[in-house]
């Protein structure tokens, strides 16, 4: 279940977010942001859903080919997570 951008979505136009657009979930936005803050020759890491892969999520991932340098990536399937 995604969170509300509904109260942020005025204050977010004004930068240069590509992923804000259509329907927006907060991982592409932090994703996205922190494509833009980590340092050279710094990391980050994320656990996403399975829906990075869909159709509707190809700005992101595009973003994320051509601005990143993936090491990794594990699909860790359903209940990784106890409860």
């Amino acid at each position: 279940m995604g969170a509300d951008l509904a109260d942020y979505k005025e204050k977010l136009s004004s930068t240069q977010y590509a992923t804000l657009s259509g329907q927006v979930n907060f991982f592409e936005l932090f994703m996205e942001m922190a494509t833009k803050i980590v340092k050279k020759g710094g990391y980050f890491a994320f656990i996403v859903p399975d829906s990075i892969l869909n159709h509707g999520k190809s700005i992101l991932r595009d973003i994320l080919v051509g601005s990143t340098e993936i090491k990794f990536i594990a699909r860790l399937g359903e209940k990784i997570f106890p409860e």
